[in-house]
């Protein structure tokens, strides 16, 4: 028997080497009923996914805060599932701002255990850019997630200049166009002076007095220079000024021919203003030639609201480049919304989210009928109303034909505190009455 034991562990080594089991200890372990798996699976546990979308499909003007509602399909929410939102900021077409929806990961609250609601304060979302109309989009990356979301910043408490179109017997009413402090844009301001002798040594006198400091305006010792002459004669009107009266206004001379220009030929009635410096004509001043005769005719304008003043609003006309009355319509609707570029102290004056319905015009009345956000905003923010509906009044009222506005919201006349379009309404002669 023992004889045989070696020819034994001969056979069970061959064995081994044959079928490749190690020649280990571990051997003795192994299961031969356990089953053999060449790659064993690994145990992955999968991140939540969250799904985001709007509450509305779109954010009234009237709403006080953006709200996001968040929507997880697996009851919980990643770390990161904010990551890749973001909301646009726009001004007048314009973008000024991008925002990351992780900046507002505090403002989240939790409704449930799918479901948590995002709300932005609108106010706080543009407080950097000042009182206006904005529009906010939301993104996920570069695909928009929603319908344009409004803002109106509308916080101020300044006061629209009064107008009118009443002036009493002794009394002459004057639209001076006065500078802006950096001398690109002219703003009409309307003053009552007494009834002088000479009107247009008077008027000159008080162009050269500049506006009031409290406007904001031209804050120089001098709005314009001081003209020696002025002679009226064939329905020209001469300005004399020489060199020394210039000194100080290099650069902003055709400015001032702009102004002076509109200031006389409002008041009237003149066919022209000529200039002459230092007896001459035959000048050019600031690239400005002194050769023809200026004239300006009451153009087609949207009157945008400006400020450059803590205390009040004005209106500045800005001239329309459309013809046909109906485009013209249309452009002041895109103008009062901010669809130009604004110079400074600009401001839109119609937000987005009104919208043009119709017209008609009854021989010289003009209905105009805006969508029923008008009517919202106009109950929202009533500090704004007055400059809301005198720029739609003035600025219509500059167009051919029409001598009287109707201003409807959703088909019935818009009625406020200060204002009442059951009776037709005519733009006012002297704007921006100085205080």
């Amino acid at each position: 028997m023992l004889r045989a034991l070696p020819n034994i562990l001969f056979i069970v080594i061959i064995f081994i080497l044959a079928t490749a089991f190690p020649l280990s200890l571990d051997i003795l372990s192994i299961d031969l009923s356990q089953k053999i798996v060449d790659n064993p699976a690994e145990t992955v546990e999968l991140e939540p996914t969250a799904s985001i979308t709007l509450t509305s499909e779109r954010s009234s003007i009237s709403e006080k805060t953006i709200k996001i509602q968040l929507k997880s399909d697996t009851n919980q929410f990643p770390v990161d599932y904010l990551e890749g939102y973001k909301l646009e900021i726009y001004k007048a077409g314009q973008l000024l701002d991008t925002k990351a929806l992780t900046d507002f990961e505090s403002e989240v609250t939790s409704i449930s255990a799918n479901e948590r609601l995002l709300e932005i304060d609108k106010a706080g979302l543009v407080s950097a850019f000042g009182d206006g109309y904005y529009t906010v989009k939301l993104y996920e990356k570069e695909q928009v997630l929603s319908e344009d979301i409004y803002i109106a910043s509308l916080t101020s408490s300044k006061a629209l200049l009064a107008s009118t179109s009443q002036v009493t017997s002794g009394q002459l009413g004057v639209t001076f166009f006065f500078p802006t402090s950096d001398y690109k844009n002219l703003v009409p301001v309307s003053r009552i002076i007494p009834l002088p002798s000479n009107r247009w040594r008077a008027v000159y006198t008080e162009l050269v007095k500049g506006p009031a400091a409290v406007l904001g305006l031209y804050a120089g010792e001098t709005a314009y220079p001081y003209a020696p002459n002025i002679r009226i004669s064939s329905g020209i009107a001469s300005i004399y000024v020489y060199g020394v009266n210039l000194k100080g206004f290099e650069g902003n001379f055709n400015v001032i021919a702009d102004g002076i220009t509109k200031t006389f030929m409002t008041l009237g009635p003149l066919d022209g203003v000529r200039f002459f410096v230092d007896d001459s004509a035959n000048k050019t001043v600031d690239g400005l030639s002194l050769s023809s005769t200026f004239t300006q005719k009451q153009a087609t304008s949207a009157y945008m609201g400006y400020s450059a003043s803590d205390q009040y609003f004005m209106l500045a006309p800005i001239a329309l480049t459309k013809t046909v009355f109906a485009d013209q319509i249309e452009e002041i609707i895109s103008i009062l919304k901010g669809h130009t570029s604004l110079p400074t102290g600009f401001i839109e004056t119609l937000p987005e989210e009104v919208e043009l319905k119709g017209y008609t015009l009854n021989g010289t009345q003009l209905d105009i009928n805006f969508n029923a956000e008008l009517s919202t905003i106009l109950a929202e923010y009533p500090n704004y109303e007055a400059l809301m509906l005198q720029s739609l009044v003035q600025s219509l009222g500059t167009l051919e034909g029409v001598s009287s506005i109707v201003i409807k919201a959703n088909d019935l006349p818009v009625v406020t505190s200060e204002f009442d379009f059951n009776t037709p309404i005519s733009a006012q002669k002297f704007i921006n009455l100085e205080p």
